[in-house]
């Protein structure tokens, strides 16, 4: 499976509003970021983004290309400063949003 942004509007919608270019300047880091979207939209926008994630993260087999396709869709954090992986912190960042939707 080939990944192209416009498969994934929901992921990179919630990738644009948590980490857009001035998100250090509004958040501690990247996990309040991803907390204040859960608490600040429809709980479908993050069901919506976790479905594709899933997808996403179901392409293993080119790791440089599912990191090509976020830093093309303006996320401006990037794991490595935080010592993960974009696979594991895509993993991690999975587990947040199940967290939150199991929450309810």
């Amino acid at each position: 499976m080939t990944l192209r942004a416009e498969n994934f509007p929901a992921l990179f919608q919630f990738f644009g509003c948590c980490f857009h270019q001035d998100y250090l300047l509004e958040y501690s880091d990247w996990e309040e970021a991803v907390y204040q979207f859960f608490e600040g939209h429809a709980r479908q926008c993050t069901e919506d983004a976790l479905r594709e994630l899933e997808v996403v993260l179901r392409v293993d087999d080119d790791r440089s290309a599912i990191g090509r396709l976020i830093a093309a869709r303006e996320c401006n954090y990037n794991p490595n400063s935080d010592g993960m992986s974009t696979i594991d912190w895509l993993k991690l960042l999975r587990e947040k949003m199940r967290e939150f939707l199991g929450s309810d």
